[in-house]
């Protein structure tokens, strides 16, 4: 019977990874379910034959943990300070947790992993088991350590996690995760590999094999990018030494481990030794860890003793979460706080006795073990302490993969070790518990996801409210949030509670990027205008999020106000940061006519903002130029058919002429008469005869400066386009008569390391750090030099424009846009 349970043990450890580490249902659950319903039929078959079984400490301290979660489902009424009594008018009793149906689910989880921390602990006790298990454990990780590198290779692609592929990450949708995984391997592996016990040394062939597998995990942790992994692996590697190691070994290994680790570093690959040297910066960035723990600490607050409910920190984090933070934050990244958040101070502090308790019996276990088979159980001990130390950071004991892995490591820690003698007639009941979650976890495996009628009864309770700050409070974000597994049945409430929680604006921008993922495109720009209007700190992260939270973006001009040209100038000033530019398909969206941005978009009075108005409007795909026709614009287009026009919606006249620029293609160059009105102008741009009435239907757009022109009197001063050299070059006697509050500006960095713009004339008296994109207005009689921050690579040019004696000069502006073929 424990060879089978050990066997099975690690078939559930095996595939439990394979399904993105069973992170969402039906894969979580059915994890779950398969954990529970085993351990029920091995205490079952115990108790029918009468045979008692020692339960180690640490699990006592685990049922009283589940207690105090499944406390958290009953009707006791009691409040849990002023967040969870605006939850619930007042004729309704509630439980305790906010969502109890997402507590039951999670109670089932921890009561199959406590289970199986409890058959580990049993079936493991015997030597040969444990030497068997770990070798098996270490192959396993080894199998998904060799797939994350051959698919970060390029060997094959096997679309697992949506990761970046040159990233170690296999079956995870988290790297992070997946570095847990190898980093509690990593040390049981070590733990086998210095094993000196007689008879149970490893042979020749299974040393060369755990040589190999530890240094492909090792390999694959670095390859994963996880700094925190890193970290916890070292740590766990320190504990390992300081617990197993004889006293006089421990100087020597302590150095021999500090050499490792030095080699290693100088070996490491510059995508690591980034991530490394960029951990001040990103803590020091808003929207980092920091944040998201500032939010969870003050979500402990307002439930400090009872928590929120097992399993619903992402249904109240919205409610503390710091605007800065982007997104719908699932989990607080360190599952300490998370615990505290969910299960109060209570809970919290059970869990942090079961987890002193099962240290305490492991300490012991290496201690009454003879010196030469200790290390094998500190190699598991120090496996457990990684995990601990990483989830510091991370949250792997949220992930269904790590914390199974993490639960059997700990049985086999504390296996064969001191603990409580539990008999059939409790073990019945322990059956018949575990029977029960294993019918639940299959029913929310195949069925119905937990929470969705609780989430509908909340949103009706919150509704009710009258005062504005209660019922913004009552929702607190909780399963009003954009959880996938609710989203169905509560859409419709969710939208009209958080429309009226005024006093929470994140909450109607939480509603407003679900509603857009539902397809809900009237309640998300009803929303989307809520907040654009009503919480200037939060708009540009309402345009982040709501642009990312759409399906397609056909129906974007339908969600962003039409009447809010700020808001249009700022989402396209997001697609210039991101280059999303060269996204067609959402290009073409935005560009569709029946979808058209507002043309207060494009009709801009101040000049201040033409520039920045172009680059938006050829970054997003609109195909429409602002033209501020005072100056010649020059629009080139890099196109392969031989027929090519360009027409102009109005009366502008158009002149054209062709070059070839030595690429193989030829440059057709469009130039606006400076006779042209000014005004707002569309491109239509015609290949082969056929009319696409915007430029995206044919190319996409790139900006880059490959033609300059400036002046009133232009053609006064030209500059010549060289192939292959992207500098520009002036013209001998070019001069630019402008007048005083003209602004200068470029949109895009000229390609010319050193290249400046020097202003000259009767009254220059200022030089100015010049940053792209910003204007540069002049004053008062005195001109300015507008130095050009470049990047590196290209020889330096200057370039002079001079004014006719007397004369103020300046530059209008500078701005080209070049659209090149994909």
């Amino acid at each position: 019977m424990n060879r089978v349970a050990m066997w099975a043990i690690l078939a559930v450890l095996a595939l439990v990874p394979v399904p993105l580490a069973s992170v969402d249902d039906p894969w979580r659950a059915l994890s779950a379910a398969i954990l529970a319903g085993g351990a029920a039929v091995f205490f079952a078959v115990r108790a029918i034959k009468r045979a008692p079984i020692t339960v180690p400490h640490a699990a006592i301290a685990g049922a009283v943990f589940l207690a105090i979660a499944a406390m958290q489902l009953l009707p006791i009424g009691v409040g849990n300070g002023a967040a969870t009594g605006l939850l619930f008018d007042g004729e309704s009793r509630s439980a305790l947790s906010v969502v109890p149906a997402r507590t039951l689910a999670r109670l089932g989880e921890v009561g199959a992993l406590l289970a199986l921390f409890v058959v580990a602990a049993i079936v493991l006790h015997e030597t040969r088991r444990r030497r068997i298990f770990a070798l098996a454990l270490v192959g396993i990780a080894t199998v998904f350590a060799s797939h994350g590198l051959a698919v970060a290779a390029g060997w094959f692609d096997v679309p697992w996690s949506g990761q970046d592929p040159s990233v170690v990450s296999s079956t995870f949708f988290n790297r992070n995760h997946l570095a847990g995984l190898l980093a509690v391997a990593i040390l049981v592996g070590l733990g086998r590999l210095l094993s000196r016990a007689h008879g149970n040394r490893p042979r020749p062939v299974e040393r060369l094999f755990l040589a190999a597998a530890l240094v492909t995990c090792g390999i694959a942790l670095v390859g994963t990018g996880s700094r925190g992994g890193v970290v916890a692996t070292t740590c766990g590697a320190f504990a390992f030494v300081i617990a197993g190691a004889p006293k006089p070994r421990r100087a020597i290994l302590l150095a021999v481990g500090v050499i490792v680790a030095s080699i290693a570093a100088s070996l490491a690959p510059d995508s690591f030794v980034d991530r490394v040297t960029a951990i001040d910066d990103e803590l020091a960035t808003a929207g980092r860890r920091p944040d998201i723990w500032l939010g969870a600490w003050n979500a402990f607050l307002a439930f400090p003793l009872f928590g929120t409910g097992l399993g619903t920190f992402g249904d109240v984090s919205v409610g503390w979460q710091s605007a800065t933070v982007p997104g719908h934050v699932e989990h607080a990244h360190c599952d300490p706080l998370q615990i505290a958040v969910e299960c109060g101070i209570f809970g919290a502090t059970i869990a942090a006795l079961a987890f002193a308790l099962w240290l305490r019996e492991a300490l012991r276990a290496i201690r009454t073990t003879p010196a030469a088979h200790r290390l094998p159980i500190a190699g598991a001990m120090a496996a457990v302490v990684a995990m601990v130390v990483h989830s510091l950071v991370e949250f792997d004991l949220q992930i269904p993969a790590d914390a199974t892995w993490v639960a059997a490591i700990a049985g086999l820690a504390v296996a064969g070790g001191r603990g409580i003698s539990v008999r059939p007639p409790i073990l019945w009941i322990v059956v018949a518990a575990l029977a029960l979650a294993a019918v639940d976890q299959s029913a929310r495996a195949f069925g119905s996801h937990p929470g969705a009628g609780q989430v509908e009864s909340l949103a009706r309770t919150a509704l009710a409210r009258h005062p504005r700050a209660e019922r913004g409070h009552a929702l607190l974000g909780a399963a009003l949030q954009a959880r996938h597994d609710d989203r169905a049945r509560a859409a419709i409430e969710r939208s009209l509670a958080l429309v009226n929680a005024h006093e929470r604006p994140r909450f109607r921008l939480a509603a407003a990027t679900s509603a857009c993922t539902d397809g809900d495109f009237a309640t998300a720009a009803a929303l989307t205008h809520s907040v654009l209007t009503e919480s200037p700190e939060l708009r540009r992260t309402a345009i982040e999020q709501v642009y990312a939270a759409l399906p397609s973006v056909d129906a974007l001009a339908g969600v962003f106000p039409r009447d809010d040209a700020a808001a249009w100038r700022e989402l396209g000033a997001l697609l210039l940061e991101r280059g999303e530019f060269a996204d067609r398909e959402a290009a073409l969206a935005i560009a569709r006519g029946e979808t058209a941005r507002p043309d207060s978009l494009l009709t801009i009075d101040d000049g201040t903002r033409l520039c920045e108005a172009e680059v938006a409007a050829s970054k997003s795909g609109e195909g429409v130029c602002v033209i501020d026709v005072d100056t010649t614009f020059v629009v080139a287009r890099g196109v392969a058919p031989a027929s090519v026009a360009i027409r102009i919606r109005g009366d502008a006249a158009v002149f054209a002429r062709s070059f070839a620029p030595g690429d193989g293609k030829r440059r057709d160059q469009f130039v606006l008469d400076t006779t042209t009105p000014p005004g707002v102008y569309a491109i239509e741009l015609v290949l082969g005869g056929t009319k696409f009435p915007f430029p995206l239907d044919a190319v996409t757009v790139e900006p880059r400066i490959v033609e300059l022109a400036v002046g009133r009197t232009v053609p006064a001063v030209e500059f010549a386009w060289s192939t292959g050299d992207p500098a520009l070059r002036a013209r001998d006697g070019a001069g630019v008569p402008l007048r005083e509050g003209d602004a200068l500006w470029s949109a895009i960095a000229m390609p010319a390391a050193g290249c400046e713009i020097a202003v000259v004339g009767a009254a220059v008296d200022a030089v100015r750090p010049w940053l792209d994109g910003t204007p540069l207005l002049l004053a008062g009689g005195s001109a300015r030099l507008a130095r050009f921050r470049l990047p590196a690579g290209a020889n330096p040019r200057r370039l002079e424009l001079r004014g006719a004696p007397g004369q103020v000069p300046a530059i209008e502006s500078l701005f080209v846009s070049e659209w090149v073929r994909r």
